[in-house]
């Protein structure tokens, strides 16, 4: 399984159906901004103002969750104590993506997919440390919307 075992019994609590694989998520630029705003001074300035790409059309708050069911994947918002919560941003199957670009960048991996009916979703993860897991989820997440 890839990711870590809670997170998808999280995510399937709150969806009410078994999610194989589940991460943390941000928007576009969200971890860099995190990590520029804790470095502070010039430096971190310069990290949290760089946005990268589009920030797609699903509105993605500073952290959220993606979890990876048999048929689709669902985008959730997160509670104040991390967790997923609410309706989900948005449910797509996976025979409804039609572009999968993940984006390597020095601490994040960013994901871009293009959804049939026009969307654009965008979001990112971080790769390093315990993020590793996160990059295992949305490597399944790939290979699951180009098969």
């Amino acid at each position: 399984m890839a990711g870590k075992d809670k997170y998808a019994q999280q995510m399937a609590s709150l969806l009410g159906e078994p999610v194989e694989a589940a991460c943390p998520i941000s928007r576009p630029g969200g971890s860099a901004a995190q990590i520029g705003m804790a470095s502070g001074g010039v430096i971190g300035a310069a990290i949290a103002s760089k946005g990268g790409k589009d920030m797609g059309d699903v509105a993605i708050g500073q952290q959220a969750w993606l979890g990876l069911t048999s048929t689709y994947l669902a985008l959730t918002k997160t509670s104040f104590m991390g967790k997923p919560t609410g309706e989900p941003l948005a449910k797509v199957a996976y025979a409804d993506v039609t572009g999968v670009e993940l984006t390597e960048g020095k601490i994040t991996l960013r994901a871009d997919l293009l959804v049939a009916d026009g969307r654009h979703i965008a979001f990112e993860v971080k790769r390093l440390g315990n993020g590793k897991q996160s990059v295992e989820v949305l490597e399944l997440l790939r290979s699951r919307c180009t098969t």
